[in-house]
């Protein structure tokens, strides 16, 4: 690609791209201040399904079958969204 976009080789048709949260926080703050209420409800199931497709994009798609299977370690796997997810922003 010579257009600038950052990809993974092992999935070219996906995108990377980064967020800074600390930026939104406060925009978020403000829109539930003007609108009197919380829209967590919707920020939260919208963060989760973006960080849910990037990792589904990561994974062969008999993924479920080799750790059902035991050809894939379901430690290492669980170490991997736990890692992939730290640095995704969920649990800090």
């Amino acid at each position: 690609m010579t257009n600038g976009d950052i990809y993974s080789t092992g999935a070219p048709e996906q995108r990377v791209v980064f967020m800074e949260c600390e930026n939104l926080d406060p925009l978020i703050r403000n829109m539930e201040e003007i609108m009197g209420i919380s829209i967590e409800h919707i920020i939260v199931p919208a963060y989760r399904q973006v960080a849910r497709a990037y990792v589904e994009g990561m994974l062969p798609d008999n993924i479920g079958e080799l750790a059902r299977t035991g050809q894939v370690d379901i430690r290492a796997l669980d170490d991997m969204f736990t890692e992939v997810g730290r640095l995704l922003g969920f649990g800090n």
